[in-house]
Protein backbone atom coordinates (compact mmCIF):
# COMPACT_ATOMS: atom_id res chain seq x y z
CA UNK A 1 0.00 0.00 0.00
CA UNK A 2 3.03 2.21 -0.33
CA UNK A 3 2.13 3.29 -3.52
CA UNK A 4 -1.07 5.21 -1.62
CA UNK A 5 0.69 6.53 1.38
CA UNK A 6 1.11 8.99 3.12
CA UNK A 7 -2.49 9.39 3.09
CA UNK A 8 -1.40 13.18 2.78
CA UNK A 9 1.43 15.16 1.76
CA UNK A 10 3.05 12.26 -0.76
CA UNK A 11 2.81 14.62 -3.68
CA UNK A 12 0.70 14.68 -7.12
CA UNK A 13 0.93 11.17 -8.26
CA UNK A 14 0.18 9.99 -4.59
CA UNK A 15 -3.15 12.09 -4.25
CA UNK A 16 -3.52 11.46 -8.14
CA UNK A 17 -3.56 7.35 -7.32
CA UNK A 18 -5.69 7.77 -4.12
CA UNK A 19 -8.34 9.19 -6.26
CA UNK A 20 -8.88 6.93 -9.34
CA UNK A 21 -8.78 3.59 -6.33
CA UNK A 22 -11.61 5.94 -4.75
CA UNK A 23 -13.66 6.67 -8.17
CA UNK A 24 -13.07 3.93 -10.19
CA UNK A 25 -13.64 0.86 -7.45
CA UNK A 26 -16.89 3.10 -5.89
CA UNK A 27 -17.93 3.86 -9.71
CA UNK A 28 -17.77 -0.14 -10.80
CA UNK A 29 -19.19 -1.49 -7.16
CA UNK A 30 -22.35 1.50 -7.93
CA UNK A 31 -22.80 0.73 -11.59
CA UNK A 32 -22.06 -3.02 -12.00
CA UNK A 33 -21.87 -4.51 -8.76
CA UNK A 34 -24.74 -3.57 -6.56
CA UNK A 35 -27.60 -3.13 -9.24
CA UNK A 36 -26.56 -7.48 -10.02
CA UNK A 37 -26.51 -8.12 -6.02
CA UNK A 38 -29.37 -6.82 -5.04
CA UNK A 39 -32.45 -5.13 -5.57
CA UNK A 40 -32.28 -1.30 -6.36
CA UNK A 41 -35.03 1.40 -6.42
CA UNK A 42 -34.43 2.77 -9.84
CA UNK A 43 -35.34 6.17 -10.30
CA UNK A 44 -34.44 5.58 -13.90
CA UNK A 45 -37.82 3.12 -15.07
CA UNK A 46 -38.03 2.79 -18.50
CA UNK A 47 -34.91 4.61 -19.61
CA UNK A 48 -31.29 3.30 -19.94
CA UNK A 49 -27.89 4.16 -20.43
CA UNK A 50 -26.82 4.33 -24.12
CA UNK A 51 -24.14 1.57 -24.95
CA UNK A 52 -20.71 2.21 -24.38
CA UNK A 53 -21.71 5.43 -22.28
CA UNK A 54 -20.42 4.12 -19.04
CA UNK A 55 -17.14 3.40 -20.10
CA UNK A 56 -16.93 6.90 -21.86
CA UNK A 57 -18.21 8.44 -18.62
CA UNK A 58 -15.40 6.59 -17.22
CA UNK A 59 -12.75 7.54 -19.57
CA UNK A 60 -13.42 11.40 -19.65
CA UNK A 61 -13.44 11.39 -15.77
CA UNK A 62 -9.62 11.33 -15.83
CA UNK A 63 -9.18 15.15 -16.65
CA UNK A 64 -11.34 16.11 -13.57
CA UNK A 65 -9.27 13.47 -11.86
CA UNK A 66 -6.25 14.79 -12.99
CA UNK A 67 -7.25 18.77 -11.85
CA UNK A 68 -8.23 17.29 -8.24
CA UNK A 69 -4.74 15.90 -7.53
CA UNK A 70 -3.36 19.59 -8.43
CA UNK A 71 -5.63 21.14 -6.77
CA UNK A 72 -4.73 18.66 -3.50
CA UNK A 73 -1.09 19.45 -4.44
CA UNK A 74 -1.38 23.08 -4.14
CA UNK A 75 -3.61 22.68 -0.60
CA UNK A 76 -0.10 20.51 0.98
CA UNK A 77 2.08 23.22 -0.67
CA UNK A 78 0.01 25.68 0.35
CA UNK A 79 0.11 23.47 4.41
CA UNK A 80 3.98 24.02 4.38
CA UNK A 81 4.68 27.18 3.66
CA UNK A 82 2.16 27.45 6.97
CA UNK A 83 -0.25 29.89 5.19
CA UNK A 84 -3.25 28.03 5.49
CA UNK A 85 -5.43 27.25 9.05
CA UNK A 86 -5.00 23.67 8.91
CA UNK A 87 -2.95 21.49 11.03
CA UNK A 88 -2.17 18.14 12.38
CA UNK A 89 -1.36 15.66 14.76
CA UNK A 90 -2.65 11.86 15.63
CA UNK A 91 -4.49 10.55 17.52
CA UNK A 92 -7.05 13.61 17.98
CA UNK A 93 -8.49 14.47 21.50
CA UNK A 94 -12.18 13.78 22.40
CA UNK A 95 -12.47 17.62 22.04
CA UNK A 96 -10.58 17.57 18.93
CA UNK A 97 -13.21 14.84 17.60
CA UNK A 98 -16.41 16.63 18.50
CA UNK A 99 -14.21 19.96 16.44
CA UNK A 100 -13.97 17.08 13.65
CA UNK A 101 -17.86 16.32 13.28
CA UNK A 102 -18.92 19.91 13.40
CA UNK A 103 -15.90 20.94 10.88
CA UNK A 104 -17.97 18.02 8.49
CA UNK A 105 -21.24 19.56 8.84
CA UNK A 106 -19.55 22.74 8.27
CA UNK A 107 -17.82 21.74 5.11
CA UNK A 108 -20.81 20.28 3.79
CA UNK A 109 -23.12 23.43 4.04
CA UNK A 110 -20.11 25.59 2.72
CA UNK A 111 -20.22 22.99 -0.02
CA UNK A 112 -23.42 23.16 -0.83
CA UNK A 113 -23.71 26.54 -1.29
CA UNK A 114 -20.52 26.42 -3.91
CA UNK A 115 -21.78 23.73 -5.66
CA UNK A 116 -25.40 25.90 -6.07
CA UNK A 117 -24.40 28.69 -6.89
CA UNK A 118 -21.22 27.63 -9.42
CA UNK A 119 -23.18 24.86 -10.86
CA UNK A 120 -25.84 27.77 -11.65
CA UNK A 121 -22.96 29.83 -13.42
CA UNK A 122 -22.40 26.65 -15.23
CA UNK A 123 -25.49 27.00 -16.98
CA UNK A 124 -25.34 30.82 -18.45
CA UNK A 125 -25.01 30.07 -21.98
CA UNK A 126 -21.83 30.74 -23.01
CA UNK A 127 -20.41 28.73 -20.01
CA UNK A 128 -22.82 26.16 -20.83
CA UNK A 129 -22.41 25.62 -24.10
CA UNK A 130 -18.70 25.94 -23.85
CA UNK A 131 -17.92 23.50 -20.76
CA UNK A 132 -20.82 22.68 -18.88
CA UNK A 133 -22.77 20.68 -21.85
CA UNK A 134 -20.22 17.82 -21.84
CA UNK A 135 -21.93 16.76 -18.62
CA UNK A 136 -25.30 17.07 -19.68
CA UNK A 137 -25.04 14.99 -22.53
CA UNK A 138 -25.81 12.24 -20.21
CA UNK A 139 -29.47 12.33 -19.88
CA UNK A 140 -29.43 9.05 -17.88
CA UNK A 141 -26.41 9.39 -16.19
CA UNK A 142 -24.20 6.22 -14.56
CA UNK A 143 -22.34 6.35 -11.42
CA UNK A 144 -19.18 7.25 -13.62
CA UNK A 145 -20.75 10.64 -14.59
CA UNK A 146 -19.71 12.09 -11.60
CA UNK A 147 -16.91 13.29 -12.77
CA UNK A 148 -17.46 13.43 -16.32
CA UNK A 149 -16.97 16.90 -16.94
CA UNK A 150 -15.26 19.75 -18.40
CA UNK A 151 -11.46 20.50 -16.63
CA UNK A 152 -12.48 23.78 -16.71
CA UNK A 153 -15.21 23.29 -14.76
CA UNK A 154 -13.26 20.60 -12.84
CA UNK A 155 -11.20 24.05 -11.67
CA UNK A 156 -14.46 25.72 -10.94
CA UNK A 157 -15.70 22.84 -8.90
CA UNK A 158 -12.72 22.26 -6.97
CA UNK A 159 -11.35 25.62 -5.97
CA UNK A 160 -13.48 25.41 -2.75
CA UNK A 161 -11.10 22.76 -1.71
CA UNK A 162 -8.30 25.30 -1.37
CA UNK A 163 -11.12 28.25 0.11
CA UNK A 164 -12.17 25.84 3.35
CA UNK A 165 -8.46 25.87 4.01
CA UNK A 166 -9.08 29.34 5.09
CA UNK A 167 -12.28 29.79 6.39
CA UNK A 168 -11.89 27.46 9.07
CA UNK A 169 -9.23 25.20 11.04
CA UNK A 170 -9.06 22.00 9.39
CA UNK A 171 -7.17 18.74 10.02
CA UNK A 172 -4.62 17.92 7.16
CA UNK A 173 -6.15 14.37 7.34
CA UNK A 174 -9.61 15.22 7.58
CA UNK A 175 -9.24 17.60 4.43
CA UNK A 176 -8.18 14.55 2.42
CA UNK A 177 -10.71 11.76 3.93
CA UNK A 178 -13.72 14.24 3.03
CA UNK A 179 -12.81 14.71 -0.27
CA UNK A 180 -12.48 11.61 -0.56
CA UNK A 181 -15.76 10.80 0.52
CA UNK A 182 -16.99 13.49 -1.39
CA UNK A 183 -15.89 12.05 -4.56
CA UNK A 184 -17.94 9.17 -3.73
CA UNK A 185 -20.65 11.53 -3.36
CA UNK A 186 -20.97 12.63 -6.99
CA UNK A 187 -21.05 8.95 -7.82
CA UNK A 188 -23.55 8.13 -5.73
CA UNK A 189 -25.51 10.87 -7.01
CA UNK A 190 -25.82 9.96 -10.25
CA UNK A 191 -25.77 5.97 -9.69
CA UNK A 192 -29.62 6.08 -10.93
CA UNK A 193 -31.08 4.75 -7.65
CA UNK A 194 -31.60 5.24 -4.52
CA UNK A 195 -28.70 5.30 -1.95
CA UNK A 196 -30.00 4.08 1.72
CA UNK A 197 -32.19 5.75 1.04
CA UNK A 198 -30.13 9.14 1.19
CA UNK A 199 -27.12 10.17 -0.62
CA UNK A 200 -24.64 9.54 2.42
CA UNK A 201 -23.81 12.31 4.77
CA UNK A 202 -23.55 13.19 8.40
CA UNK A 203 -26.77 14.95 8.09
CA UNK A 204 -28.73 11.83 6.87
CA UNK A 205 -27.87 9.92 9.55
CA UNK A 206 -29.26 12.48 12.28
CA UNK A 207 -32.18 12.27 9.36
CA UNK A 208 -32.77 8.46 10.05
CA UNK A 209 -34.25 9.40 13.29
CA UNK A 210 -36.13 12.38 12.32
CA UNK A 211 -37.64 10.09 9.05
CA UNK A 212 -40.80 9.27 10.70
CA UNK A 213 -41.87 12.92 10.54
CA UNK A 214 -42.02 12.48 7.17
CA UNK A 215 -44.02 9.60 6.54
CA UNK A 216 -46.41 9.41 3.56
CA UNK A 217 -50.30 9.32 5.07
CA UNK A 218 -51.18 5.67 5.61
CA UNK A 219 -48.24 4.55 4.39
CA UNK A 220 -44.94 2.46 6.89
CA UNK A 221 -41.99 3.63 4.91
CA UNK A 222 -40.26 7.12 5.69
CA UNK A 223 -40.19 9.45 3.01
CA UNK A 224 -36.88 11.34 2.71
CA UNK A 225 -36.07 14.39 5.07
CA UNK A 226 -37.51 17.37 2.92
CA UNK A 227 -34.09 19.15 3.82
CA UNK A 228 -31.63 16.78 2.08
CA UNK A 229 -31.48 15.98 -1.27
CA UNK A 230 -32.04 12.17 -2.85
CA UNK A 231 -30.71 10.22 -6.22
CA UNK A 232 -33.66 11.51 -7.56
CA UNK A 233 -33.12 15.12 -6.82
CA UNK A 234 -29.85 15.14 -9.32
CA UNK A 235 -31.39 12.77 -11.88
CA UNK A 236 -34.27 14.56 -12.76
CA UNK A 237 -31.65 17.75 -13.20
CA UNK A 238 -30.16 16.06 -16.09
CA UNK A 239 -33.56 15.90 -17.46
CA UNK A 240 -34.99 19.23 -16.61
CA UNK A 241 -31.52 21.57 -16.54
CA UNK A 242 -33.47 24.52 -15.33
CA UNK A 243 -34.04 22.88 -12.03
CA UNK A 244 -32.06 21.47 -9.03
CA UNK A 245 -28.39 22.88 -8.98
CA UNK A 246 -27.88 21.60 -5.31
CA UNK A 247 -25.99 19.02 -4.36
CA UNK A 248 -26.12 17.75 -0.59
CA UNK A 249 -29.74 19.87 0.31
CA UNK A 250 -32.97 21.32 -0.72
CA UNK A 251 -32.87 24.82 1.24
CA UNK A 252 -30.94 26.87 -1.84
CA UNK A 253 -32.93 25.17 -4.63
CA UNK A 254 -36.96 25.81 -2.50
CA UNK A 255 -35.03 29.50 -2.06
CA UNK A 256 -34.26 30.19 -5.38
CA UNK A 257 -37.49 28.96 -7.24
CA UNK A 258 -34.90 26.37 -8.96
CA UNK A 259 -37.41 22.93 -7.32
CA UNK A 260 -39.17 21.14 -9.94
CA UNK A 261 -42.90 21.05 -8.57
CA UNK A 262 -43.33 17.56 -9.53
CA UNK A 263 -40.04 16.23 -7.08
CA UNK A 264 -41.52 16.08 -3.90
CA UNK A 265 -44.82 14.27 -5.25
CA UNK A 266 -42.55 11.83 -6.93
CA UNK A 267 -40.38 11.61 -4.04
CA UNK A 268 -43.08 10.54 -1.78
CA UNK A 269 -44.47 8.29 -4.57
CA UNK A 270 -41.53 6.17 -4.80
CA UNK A 271 -40.25 5.69 -0.93
CA UNK A 272 -44.29 4.94 -0.22
CA UNK A 273 -44.38 2.20 -3.02
CA UNK A 274 -46.42 3.63 -5.03
CA UNK A 275 -44.15 4.34 -7.63
CA UNK A 276 -43.64 0.43 -8.36
CA UNK A 277 -47.33 -0.05 -8.30
CA UNK A 278 -47.65 2.37 -11.13
CA UNK A 279 -45.44 0.84 -13.49
CA UNK A 280 -42.32 2.18 -12.10
CA UNK A 281 -42.29 5.87 -13.75
CA UNK A 282 -42.65 9.19 -12.16
CA UNK A 283 -43.69 10.28 -15.61
CA UNK A 284 -47.30 10.93 -14.46
CA UNK A 285 -46.08 12.82 -12.17
CA UNK A 286 -44.34 15.01 -14.16
CA UNK A 287 -46.93 15.09 -16.96
CA UNK A 288 -49.36 16.78 -14.24
CA UNK A 289 -47.63 20.21 -14.16
CA UNK A 290 -46.59 20.00 -17.40
CA UNK A 291 -50.50 19.88 -17.74
CA UNK A 292 -50.69 23.08 -16.13
CA UNK A 293 -48.28 25.11 -18.67
CA UNK A 294 -50.10 23.33 -21.24
CA UNK A 295 -53.45 25.20 -19.80
CA UNK A 296 -51.71 27.99 -19.73
CA UNK A 297 -50.69 28.29 -23.56
CA UNK A 298 -54.40 27.58 -24.27
CA UNK A 299 -55.71 30.17 -22.00
CA UNK A 300 -53.21 32.59 -23.37
CA UNK A 301 -54.41 31.69 -27.02
CA UNK A 302 -58.22 32.51 -26.41
CA UNK A 303 -57.18 35.83 -24.36
CA UNK A 304 -55.12 36.70 -27.51
CA UNK A 305 -58.10 36.35 -29.64
CA UNK A 306 -60.64 38.22 -27.50
CA UNK A 307 -58.19 40.78 -26.71
CA UNK A 308 -55.59 40.89 -28.71
CA UNK A 309 -52.85 40.49 -26.46
CA UNK A 310 -50.19 38.41 -27.76
CA UNK A 311 -50.06 35.01 -26.47
CA UNK A 312 -46.62 35.32 -25.51
CA UNK A 313 -47.57 38.07 -22.87
CA UNK A 314 -49.87 36.24 -21.91
CA UNK A 315 -48.72 33.31 -21.21
CA UNK A 316 -45.72 34.76 -19.24
CA UNK A 317 -48.26 35.72 -16.72
CA UNK A 318 -48.88 32.28 -16.08
CA UNK A 319 -45.06 30.96 -16.11
CA UNK A 320 -43.52 34.33 -14.13
CA UNK A 321 -43.52 31.54 -10.95
CA UNK A 322 -42.34 28.75 -12.64
CA UNK A 323 -38.54 29.07 -13.43
CA UNK A 324 -38.16 25.22 -14.21
CA UNK A 325 -38.62 24.20 -17.50
CA UNK A 326 -38.70 20.72 -18.98
CA UNK A 327 -36.09 19.68 -21.66
CA UNK A 328 -37.34 16.51 -22.24
CA UNK A 329 -40.36 14.12 -22.62
CA UNK A 330 -44.02 13.83 -20.52
CA UNK A 331 -44.82 17.97 -21.65
CA UNK A 332 -48.13 16.86 -22.65
CA UNK A 333 -51.55 17.81 -21.62
CA UNK A 334 -53.53 14.79 -22.71
CA UNK A 335 -50.49 12.06 -22.15
CA UNK A 336 -48.92 9.99 -24.34
CA UNK A 337 -51.78 7.58 -25.27
CA UNK A 338 -51.67 8.38 -28.27
CA UNK A 339 -55.54 9.12 -28.68
CA UNK A 340 -56.74 11.95 -30.33
CA UNK A 341 -57.70 14.79 -28.41
CA UNK A 342 -60.59 17.46 -29.80
CA UNK A 343 -58.82 19.74 -27.25
CA UNK A 344 -55.53 19.30 -28.48
CA UNK A 345 -56.10 19.39 -31.96
CA UNK A 346 -55.06 22.38 -33.79
CA UNK A 347 -58.55 22.82 -35.32
CA UNK A 348 -60.11 26.35 -36.41
CA UNK A 349 -60.89 27.04 -32.52
CA UNK A 350 -61.89 30.68 -31.10
CA UNK A 351 -58.37 31.51 -30.86
CA UNK A 352 -57.70 30.68 -34.43
CA UNK A 353 -59.80 33.13 -35.79
CA UNK A 354 -57.43 36.14 -36.22
CA UNK A 355 -55.53 34.12 -38.66
CA UNK A 356 -58.47 33.46 -41.21
CA UNK A 357 -58.04 36.43 -42.54
CA UNK A 358 -54.35 35.93 -43.57
CA UNK A 359 -53.41 34.90 -47.16
CA UNK A 360 -53.34 31.55 -47.13
CA UNK A 361 -50.77 29.85 -49.28
CA UNK A 362 -51.55 26.21 -51.25
CA UNK A 363 -51.34 23.03 -49.12
CA UNK A 364 -48.76 20.39 -50.95
CA UNK A 365 -48.92 16.91 -49.95
CA UNK A 366 -45.99 14.95 -50.29
CA UNK A 367 -45.89 13.88 -54.11
CA UNK A 368 -46.10 17.32 -54.81
CA UNK A 369 -43.50 18.71 -51.90
CA UNK A 370 -41.02 16.21 -53.62
CA UNK A 371 -41.75 18.03 -57.34
CA UNK A 372 -41.45 21.76 -55.75
CA UNK A 373 -38.04 21.23 -54.14
CA UNK A 374 -36.11 23.48 -55.67
CA UNK A 375 -34.46 26.09 -54.00
CA UNK A 376 -34.74 30.10 -54.70
CA UNK A 377 -32.19 31.75 -56.17
CA UNK A 378 -31.14 34.46 -52.75
CA UNK A 379 -31.71 37.61 -54.72
CA UNK A 380 -32.60 39.13 -52.06
CA UNK A 381 -30.16 37.90 -49.87
CA UNK A 382 -32.71 36.20 -47.61
CA UNK A 383 -31.58 33.20 -46.21
CA UNK A 384 -32.85 30.01 -47.32
CA UNK A 385 -34.45 27.71 -45.00
CA UNK A 386 -36.64 25.06 -43.72
CA UNK A 387 -39.81 25.17 -40.63
CA UNK A 388 -41.00 21.79 -39.04
CA UNK A 389 -43.86 21.94 -37.69
CA UNK A 390 -44.27 18.27 -35.98
CA UNK A 391 -47.80 17.28 -34.61
CA UNK A 392 -48.59 14.18 -32.65
CA UNK A 393 -51.71 11.86 -32.70
CA UNK A 394 -53.43 13.98 -30.31
CA UNK A 395 -53.05 17.28 -31.95
CA UNK A 396 -50.83 19.12 -30.25
CA UNK A 397 -47.79 20.32 -31.95
CA UNK A 398 -43.60 20.50 -31.01
CA UNK A 399 -42.60 24.12 -29.62
CA UNK A 400 -39.24 24.92 -27.98
CA UNK A 401 -37.91 27.58 -26.19
CA UNK A 402 -34.23 28.71 -27.45
CA UNK A 403 -30.97 28.84 -25.59
CA UNK A 404 -30.30 32.54 -26.18
CA UNK A 405 -33.62 33.61 -25.98
CA UNK A 406 -34.51 35.71 -23.10
CA UNK A 407 -38.12 36.85 -24.43
CA UNK A 408 -39.79 33.96 -23.09
CA UNK A 409 -40.95 33.02 -26.74
CA UNK A 410 -41.48 29.37 -28.34
CA UNK A 411 -40.82 28.53 -31.64
CA UNK A 412 -40.75 25.24 -33.98
CA UNK A 413 -37.91 24.12 -35.19
CA UNK A 414 -35.86 25.37 -38.03
CA UNK A 415 -32.79 25.83 -40.29
CA UNK A 416 -30.93 26.68 -42.91
CA UNK A 417 -30.18 25.04 -46.01
CA UNK A 418 -26.36 24.06 -46.89
CA UNK A 419 -26.53 25.54 -50.27
CA UNK A 420 -22.68 25.98 -51.69
CA UNK A 421 -21.08 25.62 -54.66
CA UNK A 422 -19.55 22.36 -53.70
CA UNK A 423 -22.73 20.65 -52.13
CA UNK A 424 -26.37 21.80 -52.86
CA UNK A 425 -28.64 20.46 -50.25
CA UNK A 426 -32.37 20.30 -51.51
CA UNK A 427 -34.96 21.67 -48.56
CA UNK A 428 -36.34 17.61 -48.03
CA UNK A 429 -32.62 16.76 -46.96
CA UNK A 430 -32.33 19.63 -45.16
CA UNK A 431 -35.90 19.32 -43.01
CA UNK A 432 -34.46 15.59 -42.42
CA UNK A 433 -31.43 17.27 -41.32
CA UNK A 434 -32.84 19.54 -38.90
CA UNK A 435 -35.35 17.54 -37.22
CA UNK A 436 -32.45 15.12 -36.16
CA UNK A 437 -30.36 17.33 -35.14
CA UNK A 438 -32.59 19.49 -33.46
CA UNK A 439 -34.66 17.39 -31.97
CA UNK A 440 -33.00 14.00 -32.08
CA UNK A 441 -36.59 12.05 -33.46
CA UNK A 442 -36.40 9.69 -35.87
CA UNK A 443 -40.12 8.47 -35.31
CA UNK A 444 -41.16 10.86 -38.00
CA UNK A 445 -42.60 11.11 -41.42
CA UNK A 446 -43.21 14.22 -43.89
CA UNK A 447 -47.23 14.50 -45.00
CA UNK A 448 -47.29 17.76 -46.12
CA UNK A 449 -45.77 20.92 -47.14
CA UNK A 450 -46.68 24.88 -47.92
CA UNK A 451 -46.06 25.48 -51.47
CA UNK A 452 -44.68 29.11 -51.88
CA UNK A 453 -41.76 29.80 -49.53
CA UNK A 454 -42.69 32.17 -47.25
CA UNK A 455 -40.55 35.14 -45.89
CA UNK A 456 -40.20 37.17 -42.86
CA UNK A 457 -37.35 40.44 -42.09
CA UNK A 458 -35.51 40.32 -38.95
CA UNK A 459 -35.30 43.58 -36.98
CA UNK A 460 -31.89 44.35 -37.15
CA UNK A 461 -29.41 42.21 -40.62
CA UNK A 462 -27.86 39.14 -39.52
CA UNK A 463 -24.27 37.96 -40.63
CA UNK A 464 -23.82 35.02 -42.60
CA UNK A 465 -22.79 32.28 -40.52
CA UNK A 466 -19.92 31.23 -42.84
CA UNK A 467 -18.60 34.67 -41.77
CA UNK A 468 -19.45 36.56 -44.64
CA UNK A 469 -19.77 40.31 -44.34
CA UNK A 470 -22.91 40.66 -46.74
CA UNK A 471 -25.82 39.96 -44.55
CA UNK A 472 -29.17 38.68 -44.06
CA UNK A 473 -32.30 41.08 -43.92
CA UNK A 474 -34.21 37.89 -43.34
CA UNK A 475 -35.11 34.29 -44.13
CA UNK A 476 -37.20 32.49 -46.66
CA UNK A 477 -38.66 29.04 -45.51
CA UNK A 478 -40.31 26.04 -46.88
CA UNK A 479 -42.68 24.46 -44.35
CA UNK A 480 -43.11 21.08 -43.85
CA UNK A 481 -45.79 19.27 -41.50
CA UNK A 482 -44.62 15.83 -39.94
CA UNK A 483 -46.24 13.22 -38.14
CA UNK A 484 -44.42 12.19 -34.99
CA UNK A 485 -45.56 8.65 -34.13
CA UNK A 486 -42.79 7.76 -31.71
CA UNK A 487 -42.82 8.22 -27.67
CA UNK A 488 -41.27 11.30 -26.04
CA UNK A 489 -38.38 9.23 -24.51
CA UNK A 490 -36.64 9.53 -28.17
CA UNK A 491 -36.21 13.31 -28.18
CA UNK A 492 -33.04 14.61 -27.59
CA UNK A 493 -32.47 18.40 -27.99
CA UNK A 494 -28.56 17.96 -27.33
CA UNK A 495 -28.61 15.35 -29.90
CA UNK A 496 -25.71 16.69 -32.03
CA UNK A 497 -24.05 17.71 -28.84
CA UNK A 498 -24.70 21.72 -29.73
CA UNK A 499 -28.41 21.85 -28.36
CA UNK A 500 -30.37 25.32 -29.66
CA UNK A 501 -33.10 24.64 -27.22
CA UNK A 502 -33.48 24.26 -23.57
CA UNK A 503 -36.77 22.94 -23.48
CA UNK A 504 -39.84 21.96 -25.16
CA UNK A 505 -43.35 21.47 -24.92
CA UNK A 506 -46.72 20.25 -27.09
CA UNK A 507 -49.23 22.95 -27.54
CA UNK A 508 -51.98 24.12 -29.73
CA UNK A 509 -50.69 25.21 -33.41
CA UNK A 510 -52.98 27.91 -32.83
CA UNK A 511 -51.12 29.04 -30.02
CA UNK A 512 -47.85 29.52 -31.48
CA UNK A 513 -48.17 32.70 -33.57
CA UNK A 514 -48.55 34.71 -30.45
CA UNK A 515 -46.28 32.61 -28.78
CA UNK A 516 -43.31 33.13 -30.95
CA UNK A 517 -40.56 35.94 -31.23
CA UNK A 518 -42.79 38.80 -32.85
CA UNK A 519 -40.96 39.09 -36.34
CA UNK A 520 -41.78 35.54 -36.90
CA UNK A 521 -45.70 36.01 -36.11
CA UNK A 522 -46.50 36.58 -39.59
CA UNK A 523 -45.08 33.48 -41.05
CA UNK A 524 -46.52 31.38 -37.77
CA UNK A 525 -50.00 32.97 -38.49
CA UNK A 526 -49.76 31.30 -42.16
CA UNK A 527 -48.28 28.05 -41.02
CA UNK A 528 -51.22 27.50 -38.70
CA UNK A 529 -53.73 28.69 -40.70
CA UNK A 530 -52.81 25.94 -43.46
CA UNK A 531 -51.37 23.44 -41.40
CA UNK A 532 -53.94 23.54 -38.54
CA UNK A 533 -57.57 21.84 -40.72
CA UNK A 534 -55.06 19.13 -42.24
CA UNK A 535 -53.97 18.44 -38.76
CA UNK A 536 -57.79 18.22 -37.49
CA UNK A 537 -58.56 16.44 -40.43
CA UNK A 538 -55.60 14.08 -39.45
CA UNK A 539 -56.33 13.64 -36.12
CA UNK A 540 -60.08 13.43 -36.18
CA UNK A 541 -60.32 10.62 -39.11
CA UNK A 542 -57.25 8.66 -37.11
CA UNK A 543 -56.64 7.37 -40.23
CA UNK A 544 -52.73 6.54 -41.14
CA UNK A 545 -50.96 9.51 -43.10
CA UNK A 546 -49.43 8.45 -46.31
CA UNK A 547 -45.72 7.93 -46.58
CA UNK A 548 -43.75 9.74 -48.72
CA UNK A 549 -40.53 10.37 -46.66
CA UNK A 550 -39.98 8.23 -43.92
CA UNK A 551 -37.11 9.67 -41.93
CA UNK A 552 -34.01 6.82 -41.55
CA UNK A 553 -33.40 5.66 -38.31
CA UNK A 554 -29.79 4.27 -37.79
CA UNK A 555 -29.54 2.14 -34.92
CA UNK A 556 -26.54 3.67 -33.47
CA UNK A 557 -28.10 7.41 -33.51
CA UNK A 558 -31.07 5.65 -31.71
CA UNK A 559 -31.08 7.46 -27.92
CA UNK A 560 -33.64 6.21 -25.23
CA UNK A 561 -32.47 9.01 -22.63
Amino acid sequence: MGWLMPLYGGGFWVAFRQLALVYYAAGFLLHCVVPRLMHVDSVQHGRRPRRGQALGEALYSLGPLLVKAGVWTVVEDLYKRGSTRMYAGWPPSAQECIYMLLTVVALDYLHDAWFYWTHRMLHWKPLYMAVHLPHHKSTVPTAFCGYSFHVIEALIVFTNEVLVCYLLPIHAGLHRCYHLYTTVIHEGGHAGYEIAPFIPSLEAVAALVLGARWRSAGSAPAVPCAALNTVRHHDMHHRFPRSHFSLYFTHWDRWCGTEHPAYRGAVESHFSGADAVQGGTDDALLRDAAAAEARVMQAAAAKASATGVGVAAAASQGFAQQLWRPSRAVLAAAGSSGQPSSSGAAAASAAAAPLRNVGVPHLVHPQGAAVNNAVPLELTEFRRGVGLCIYRSDGLVFAARRMDDTSGSWQMPQGGIDYFPHYKENPMDAARRELKEETGITNCRIVASIDPWLDYTFPTRVKRECGSVVNYPGQTQKWYLLHFYGDDSEIDLSHNGHPEFTEFCWAPLEALPGAVVHFKRGVYAQVAHHFGPEIARRTGRGSPAPVAERVPVPVRARRTA
